[in-house]
């Protein structure tokens, strides 16, 4: 039986930065659901990547309030590592409009629909350059956290700092008390799609052996560098399944959405008409 990560020897991550216009989610869901994230890791430690000095003053006093020990590193969005490797993503976003793709009916949970249509059309394509750096950038942020990360951690985790709200939405939603292989990594499930197929994984929690995320972080960068220019809206998840499908070897699902689909209010497309 391969060793079992324990949890006293992580090291957990978050990173927040405000996005001006963000239609997926405003600041206020965050900090709504951060002390909910944050009791989560009471007792643990922590290293915060932000920008803004409220921002990580508000973060350090929720993590002081859990007894977290807390690091953080301040960068702005433009110095994160994927800020040019997504263009070719957003140009593909110009292009679908212009030949007026945004207004085909697609399927609610397909990840095309929800970026083209919500985040890039209605937040405007600074915005979105602006997420999907953030999303591509947590496996490089890994990769280098793994590298400098203090004696004795043997493992580091992405946990998002919203995700307190899949409290009781899915198995085995509380990730401090699972176990995952040594040699993979560990992640949830996902309800949304991807050309029509589920996606393997959930990046809101994904977690690994310092050894294992460079090697990890190339494979994602490779696929990055592959598809970004393809002509589908991607996102963190969408690459990563990529990664997953050539080396499911490297990954371990720790448990599948219950409660059924999370169903948005009306078709995306309606709001195109």
């Amino acid at each position: 039986m391969p060793e079992n990560i324990k949890k006293t020897e992580a090291l957990y991550c978050m990173g927040f930065w405000p996005i001006e216009n963000n239609q997926k989610r405003n600041s206020d869901h965050y900090k709504r659901l951060l002390p909910e994230s944050m009791k989560l890791l009471r007792g643990k430690r922590l290293h915060l990547f932000y920008d803004g000095e409220e921002i990580g003053e508000s973060f350090v006093a929720e993590a002081e309030r859990n007894d977290v020990e807390v690091s953080k590193s301040r960068i702005r969005i433009s110095d994160l590592p994927t800020y040019d490797a997504v263009l070719p993503i957003i140009s593909t976003c110009e292009r679908l409009v212009s030949e007026g793709k945004h207004h085909e009916e697609m399927p609610a949970r397909e990840k095309m629909s929800m970026h083209l249509k919500r985040d890039y059309l209605l937040s405007g394509a600074d915005a979105f350059r602006s997420m999907v750096t953030i999303w591509t950038s947590k496996l490089p942020l890994l990769a280098d956290l793994s590298s400098s990360a203090p004696a004795g951690v043997k493992s580091v985790a992405w946990v998002d700092a919203s995700i307190a709200k899949f409290k009781g939405s899915r198995t085995n939603w509380n990730f401090m008390r699972q176990t995952w292989p040594h040699n993979r990594v560990g992640h949830y499930a996902s309800p949304m799609f991807f050309h029509g197929a589920p996606l393997p994984l959930n990046a809101s929690f994904l977690a690994a052996s310092i050894e294992l995320w460079p090697k990890v972080n190339a494979l994602f960068l490779e696929e990055l560098a592959k598809k970004a220019g393809d002509g589908y809206v991607h996102d963190e998840e969408t690459i990563m399944s990529g990664v997953v499908t050539q080396n499911p070897e490297l990954f371990y699902t720790l448990g599948k959405p219950v409660r059924g689909i999370r169903r948005l209010p009306l078709k995306l497309a309606s709001l195109f008409q």
